[in-house]
Parts: C-alpha cells; structure tokens; sequence
C-alpha cells in the first residue's frame, strides 16, 4: 500500500508507504555490513571520552579491545553470511569478501602497534595519552579506505588517517625534530590532496562518475 493517508471514519490515519519501509530496511542492512567500522569508532569516540575525564589507565585495554571487536567482527562477517563481495549505501562501500580480509589485517596490524607504543610511551619524560584514540582513528581512515567503492569516499579515508599521521608526527610540541616532522608531512599531504582531488574532478568530468564499478 503506497497511499500516504486513509480516511477511516472522521480519523485519519497515516498508512506506511512501502517504500519509505524498504528504504529503512535497506538502510538498515547497510549499516549492519559496517559494523566492523562502526565498532572501532565507537571505541575511538569512547577513548576521547575517558581521556577527556582522565580515566587513563584502562585506555590501552579499550584501544585493544576496539581492534580485537573489529577483527571478530570482520571475521565473522567473512565466515558466515559475507563470504562475498557486496555492495552499500548506494555503492559507494564494498563489503565482505577481500575488504573484510584486509580489515583484519589492518586491525591486528593496530594491535602490533600499540603493543610497541607501551615501550615508546615509557621511554618519553612525558607520555601523551592521546595518542590512543589518534591511532584508533587512523585504522579507521584505513578501513575506510579498505572498503571504498567511490572515490570521494576513497579521498575521505585518506584524509581521515593522514590528519591522525600528522597529529602523531607532531605530538610532541617541545621536541624540534617533532615539530619540522609533522610540518613537512603536512604540507606534503595538503598539496597531494590538492592533486587527488584535482584528478577526482577530471574523472567526474570525463566518466560522469566518480564510483569504480
């Protein structure tokens, strides 16, 4: 039924367009093929919060868990119901099959790392403790980037973890060699996206597209 009132009586009455169901149930879906993505933001916006209130101590065992609950995630998707490739939120993310494979990589490639942070950490007179969130973030600009299917969503995943790669180059301000490191990253990366995004525009213009497939 697509109508969108019906008059019983002296009532109206809203009657739910099949349509609009579809479309949550679709929406719905997509957001259920992310949820590896989903999951490891979800524990870099908890770590935001914990540094924010000075609950420090437990930020390493939650930066782990958010790898780990990403990895079971990813595999599970890959072991049960997403063996194949499949597509989301109107093409632009590819689900399953080798971007659930490479997702796992990426995580337990973040897990190595923050087991080295520990060392590098203690080795500093002063320990930045937000590098934790920073680092989870930037697996998640490369999980972005392990399942685009467009390029603008491509650009946005680089983006997202190049920001966090300038952060960490620079993050610490009383140490020189920190400073001229994240500087001269970041303008490198600020005119190779002025490039990317320069070649976007040249696609769009040519293919009237900006989607791989």
């Amino acid at each position: 039924m697509d109508a969108g009132l019906q008059v019983g009586g002296d009532v109206l009455i809203l009657a739910p367009s099949k349509t609009v169901l579809r479309s949550f149930f679709m929406g719905t879906d997509d957001i259920i093929k992310i949820f590896p993505l989903l999951f490891l933001i979800l524990s870099g916006l908890v770590l935001m919060i914990m540094d924010a209130f000075k609950s420090r101590q437990l930020m390493p065992a939650v930066t782990a868990i958010g790898f780990l609950g990403s990895m079971v995630l990813a595999g599970a998707a890959l072991a049960g119901n997403e063996p194949r490739v499949s597509f989301a939120f109107s093409d632009m993310v590819a689900t399953g099959g080798l971007a659930n494979i490479v997702s796992i990589i990426l995580c337990f490639s973040g897990l190595i790392t923050l087991f080295f942070l520990q060392d590098f950490l203690k080795r500093q007179e002063k320990p930045v403790f937000e590098i934790y969130p920073i680092l989870v973030f930037a697996v998640v600009g490369m999980l972005i980037l392990a399942n685009a299917n467009d390029l603008i969503l491509t650009f946005i995943g680089l983006e997202t973890m190049s920001i966090c790669l300038y952060i960490m180059a620079a993050l610490y301000k009383m140490d020189l060699r920190s400073n001229e490191a994240g500087l001269k990253y970041f303008l490198l990366g600020a005119f190779a996206s002025g490039i990317f995004i320069y070649g976007i525009a040249l696609v769009y213009g040519a293919a009237g597209t900006t989607n791989f497939s």
